[in-house]
């Protein structure tokens, strides 16, 4: 959005930057003021802290007074010197019962000598009670020293049964001549206790109080009755007490930042410990309404500096609207200048007297005016020699346009016929290209064919001779194979005389038979002492069974052994038979027909050079007309960058003469525009 007034821009200006200096100061102010009540909030939390802790520590010593004004009575005084003596332990059993009534809110008073025997106590059955030896040791330990020195001591107790809390206060005592003689104790109600807790401390709606023991980590009190009795659980207060149980603080107070569990609000706490009474109290508030005050107050003054921007703005809007009022009747005045209207104007004369800017701004208008209409009378001067100059210029650049049109036209014309003569020579020099190339190619395969038929009738020639070495050398191979093949078919005949043998081991298989059985008779004759005998005799006839058939076994395979004998000597009769009538006689025709070949040959080498004499003279003779038809060429192409030397020249001229027509239509046409515009001013 754009502010068109002059008044209101200088404004809004001064009122931004004003704003911006009073809203720094807010938040400076702002700042170190909720600053200031953060101090203030955090030191109010440490003094109430410090000051619950210190009535927590009165309330202590309190206890600690009836104890003292116990154990200093004439009974127990007694008593501490004759334990063992009965009349003494029922006086002071009396004594204790009426004491427990003077101290608020206790439940039980006891005394325990230093062997560990409870002597008095306000609840009889209580009376002669035996502590366990550990307990004992400990509190030894715990309540005496070589000293003499009277320890005081105080622990919060949560009962096993009832689960209530309560407060126990011990001082331990010592005999005249220094040994210590026991310990006396007050079991107190938690009711004053937490009434100081729940009474002092009070700093937001959203708050956390925790009071928890360290050494005995269980909550004795808590805003929170249910975590009452149990192990803390707040992080923040589980924080504090490892790092105070590791000695990492060296100071047993401070302040921590934390979430609070369930709400995750940011709190601010302080805690200190008492660590004579084992007492770690931790405050938390909400820090939103804990610094509530102090976000309040920090509100306030930022609407307040709204408010006096506001005001600012509008006594700004009056005061600068009326110094910049004559301003506008100057802008009015240059108003009539924009509009062409160069009159006098009287409203800005009673400025020009004024000592200000808004004088010299008046005086200096006046004089634009003045300057205007001196400039305007020169232009209407200049426009009408303009006018003049550019119908000469207009007059001599149609003379030449039409000259350059001529010289142009006869251009053209020679320019077609000479493209005309260069397509036609370029088209006859392609067609001699296309001759020359098919004659260097006929040539190439005539030379080609040359070669070739040397090395063909070369070829002929050894392999007409290796022909002959061949079928020289396989008659004579094939003579040898035959011979080979009619001594292999003699030798097969050795195969029939394996008949006659296997009919010589049947006879003596026959024999053998003949002659076991023979032996077998008489050993049965000879009775026990041919038994021996008659084994070998059965022994002999087994193997004489085997013999036999082995040998029918080889008369079997004899058998077709002969039969393959024959075929094999069938079939080489028949190979003899197709080499001597078939193999021999297809080399011998071979043979002639390759010397036939090998005469064809030499008369197509001959036809072959004829033909490549006829083509180098055709060569020749079209280098030479190709030679000729590129210096025609030549000088085609030169007459032709002629002519389009010409027509380039005759372009640029026509171009020229194009531009100076332009260039005075321009003229005559600014003269008339200006001679409009000076006269649309009102002198």
């Amino acid at each position: 959005m754009r502010f068109k007034k002059l008044s209101v821009r200088i404004t809004l200006y001064i009122v931004i930057a004003t704003s911006i200096g009073i809203i720094m100061q807010n938040l400076i102010a702002s700042y170190s003021m909720f600053n200031m009540m953060q101090d203030n909030a955090e030191k109010t939390l440490t003094g109430l802290v410090e000051q619950i802790t210190a009535r927590l520590d009165a309330y202590t010593q309190k206890q600690y007074a009836y104890l003292d004004g116990f154990m200093i009575s004439k009974e127990m005084s007694s008593l501490k010197e004759l334990p063992d003596d009965p009349a003494i332990q029922e006086t002071a059993e009396i004594y204790t019962k009426d004491f427990m009534e003077a101290i608020p809110n206790s439940k039980s008073l006891f005394y325990v000598e230093y062997n560990g025997k409870v002597l008095t106590h306000t609840r009889p059955d209580m009376i002669g009670y035996q502590n366990d030896p550990e307990l004992i040791k400990m509190i030894q330990g715990l309540y005496y020293n070589t000293e003499g020195k009277t320890v005081y001591n105080s622990v919060t107790a949560v009962s096993p049964a009832t689960g209530d809390i309560s407060l126990v206060f011990a001082r331990s005592s010592y005999k005249n001549n220094g040994q210590p003689a026991g310990y006396c104790s007050v079991e107190i109600d938690k009711t004053e206790f937490y009434d100081l807790l729940e009474q002092g401390i009070h700093l937001a709606d959203n708050q956390d109080v925790i009071l928890t023991g360290i050494r005995n980590p269980v909550v004795y009190y808590s805003n929170n009755p249910e975590e009452i009795t149990l192990a803390p659980e707040n992080p923040a207060v589980l924080s504090i007490m490892e790092k105070v149980s590791a000695g990492t603080y060296e100071t047993i107070e401070g302040v921590v930042r934390y979430n609070q569990v369930g709400t995750n609000r940011p709190m601010y706490g302080y805690y200190e410990y008492l660590p004579a009474n084992d007492w770690l109290l931790f405050v938390g508030t909400d820090i939103n309404e804990f610094y509530g005050q102090a976000y309040a107050t920090t509100n306030k003054m930022i609407i307040n500096g709204l408010v006096i921007i506001i005001l600012i703005g509008l006594l700004l809007v009056l005061l600068i609207g009326h110094m910049i009022k004559p301003i506008t009747k100057i802008q009015e005045a240059l108003a009539k200048v924009a509009a062409l209207d160069l009159s006098d104007n009287n409203e800005i004369a009673g400025f020009e007297k004024r000592a200000d800017e808004i004088g010299k701004l008046a005086a200096d208008t006046k004089r634009v005016i003045f300057s205007l209409r001196g400039a305007v009378s020169v232009f209407k001067e200049y426009s009408n020699v303009m006018d003049d100059s550019a119908g000469n210029l207009d007059d001599a650049s149609k003379v030449l346009a039409n000259i350059t049109a001529e010289n142009k036209d006869i251009a053209d014309n020679l320019a077609v016929k000479i493209n005309e003569t260069n397509e036609a020579i370029e088209t006859v020099h392609a067609e001699i290209e296309n001759i020359v190339s098919l004659v260097d190619e006929v040539s190439t395969k005539v030379e080609e064919g040359q070669s070739d038929s040397e090395e063909l009738i070369k070829s002929a020639s050894e392999i007409n001779e290796k022909i002959n070495d061949e079928i020289q050398k396989n008659m004579a191979t094939l003579q040898e194979t035959m011979a080979s093949m009619q001594e292999a078919l003699e030798s097969l005949k050795a195969v029939e005389q394996i008949n006659v043998l296997a009919e010589d081991i049947m006879s003596i298989t026959s024999q053998t038979n003949l002659l076991s059985l023979n032996a077998s008779i008489e050993a049965a004759r000879a009775g026990e002492a041919g038994r021996g005998f008659a084994v070998v005799a059965g022994e002999i006839g087994a193997l004489a069974d085997q013999s036999k058939e082995t040998a029918m076994n080889i008369t079997e395979i004899v058998a077709a052994s002969n039969e393959s004998v024959v075929n094999v000597r069938n079939q080489v009769s028949n190979l003899i038979d197709f080499i001597k009538n078939d193999v021999i006689s297809s080399f011998e025709i071979f043979s002639a027909q390759s010397q036939h070949y090998d005469e064809g040959i030499s008369t197509i080498k001959q036809a072959v050079a004829d033909i490549g004499d006829v083509m180098n003279n055709l060569s020749a003779s079209i280098d030479e007309i190709a030679k000729q038809i590129e210096s025609v060429n030549d000088a085609s192409v030169e007459n032709t960058e002629g002519v389009a030397s010409i027509l380039g020249k005759n372009t640029q001229t026509d171009e020229l003469s194009q531009g100076i027509e332009n260039l005075a239509n321009e003229t005559k046409n600014n003269a008339n525009d200006l001679k409009v515009a000076i006269n649309q001013f009102n002198v």
